[in-house]
Parts: C-alpha cells; sequence; structure tokens
C-alpha cells in the first residue's frame, strides 16, 4: 500500500514538474496571465538575445503600462495600428501616461486574427506572406484549447524574427527594458503589443 501510495504521489509530481501552463478560456475569451506571459517571453526572447551577443532586457514598468494599454485598446474598438485613434504613435505614450514625456520607446504589434495556430506556421507564413501596413503583422492562427504559454510565445516570436522591421527591434542593442501584453477581443483574435523603452 505504500509502495502504491509513493508511486502515485511520484507520478503526480512528476506530471506537475513538466506541465506546461495553459492559456485560459474565460467568458467567452480568451485570457493570459501577465506574469506568466512576461516570464516566457522574457525566456526565450533573452535566450534569443544570448545567441546574437546581446544583452538581457529587464521587466519595463513604463513599458508594461504602455503594452497593456494599447493592447485593450485595439481590442475593445478593433483599431489595429500603433496609434490611437487620431492620436499618432509618438503621441500616444504622454497620452496614455497623462504626462509629457521624452521617453524613447520602440513597438511591435500583431493581432493573432482567426484559426490557424497549426504545427507548421513558418510554412504557412511562406505560403500566404506577411500581411503588412505600416508595420503592422497580421497572422491567422488556430487557437488550440490546450495551447501553452511557451508555444503561443514561441509562435510569436517566428512571426516577428521573419519581418526584418520587426526583427530588428527585437535585437536592437539600444534598449534596456521591455514587456509584452496581449488581450482578445469579443471574436478570438489576441492584440500583442511588445514594448521597449531605452
Amino acid at each position: 500500500m505504500k509502495k502504491t501510495l509513493a508511486l502515485i504521489i511520484s507520478i503526480i509530481l512528476l506530471e506537475t514538474a513538466y506541465s506546461q501552463p495553459k492559456i485560459q478560456y474565460k467568458n467567452g475569451k480568451w485570457a493570459v496571465d501577465k506574469k506568466i506571459l512576461f516570464s516566457e517571453f522574457s525566456k526565450q526572447f533573452n535566450h534569443l538575445r544570448d545567441s546574437f551577443h546581446l544583452g538581457n532586457l529587464g521587466f519595463g514598468k513604463t513599458s508594461d503600462t504602455i503594452a497593456w494599454e494599447h493592447s485593450r485598446y485595439m481590442a475593445e474598438t478593433g483599431e489595429y495600428g500603433h496609434g490611437r485613434g487620431s492620436i499618432k504613435y509618438s503621441e500616444k505614450i504622454s497620452y496614455i501616461l497623462g504626462r509629457n514625456t521624452d521617453i524613447r520607446m520602440g513597438e511591435n504589434i500583431i493581432k493573432l486574427d482567426g484559426y490557424d495556430f497549426s504545427e507548421s506556421l513558418l510554412k504557412s507564413i511562406d505560403r500566404k506572406g506577411l500581411e503588412k501596413s505600416g508595420g503592422k503583422t497580421m497572422v491567422s492562427l488556430i487557437f488550440k484549447e490546450d495551447l501553452s504559454y511557451e508555444d503561443f510565445v514561441n509562435e510569436i516570436i517566428k512571426v516577428w524574427l521573419n519581418s526584418p522591421a520587426h526583427r530588428e527591434l527585437l535585437l536592437s542593442p539600444s534598449y534596456k527594458y521591455f514587456s509584452i501584453a496581449a488581450v482578445s477581443d469579443n471574436k478570438n483574435c489576441f492584440y500583442i503589443t511588445y514594448e521597449c523603452q531605452m
């Protein structure tokens, strides 16, 4: 009996140790945990930067505020772009912070629109090409119910690495801090914002 119990506990601990956190579907929307998203993105992103002998970027409080506010705005309005209505990107940071600022920042956005989070995103991109407009990237993906944060972040980074302007920002040596935000609308489209600051 003791051996059986020990074996069951060992299996449970092993499964817990190797299970990946999953993105949750709640109240008709996909919802991400901010801390888990940042942690996973930071791990993969800084590993990528290490491979190019670039310094790691740390958490930026201002970047976090801008990224989450902008992703929420896009998800609520359906307006996909770097601006905010009539407010241009260059003015957006001061608008969100509620004060004038000369903080130097960079931004990547992506709209995961539709249904294809398949095994070969890169083949999908090669086939359709990246639909770009003013530095924006839209890709159709299928959201699986068991989508892990690791897979989610991996696909986002792959897409940006396949776009020269987005890749340049990810691998820029000029920035020190960053954050990432992902908010879904009621049509299951994710609006993702990567914000970095000097």
